[in-house]
Order: C-alpha cells, then sequence, then structure tokens
C-alpha cells in the first residue's frame, strides 16, 4: 500500500494507475480501494 501510494502522487498517468490497482485488487479489499480512490482524488487534483 505505501508502495502504490508513492507511485500514485508522483507519476503522471494517475488515473491509469488508480485504475489498474481497481482492477485487479477492488474484489480483494474493498475498504482499501475506497482509500486508494481517495488519495487517487487528491493526487489527480495535486496535477491541476
Amino acid at each position: 500500500m505505501p508502495f502504490f501510494h508513492h507511485i500514485i502522487i508522483y507519476n503522471e498517468n494517475v488515473l491509469l494507475i488508480c485504475n489498474l490497482y481497481y482492477i485487479h485488487n477492488s474484489y480483494i479489499h474493498g475498504l482499501l480501494f475506497i482509500h486508494l480512490n481517495y488519495n487517487c482524488a487528491l493526487s489527480e487534483s495535486m496535477f491541476d
């Protein structure tokens, strides 16, 4: 989780990474994805 968090914060393709993570893990860790999705929203706003 921390590893992915850093990728999401610093990578330009924020939404792509978020979507790939969702496809891979949403059926395993629903609550964790909610947390990740929150981080994605924060990261996306950083690039605006």
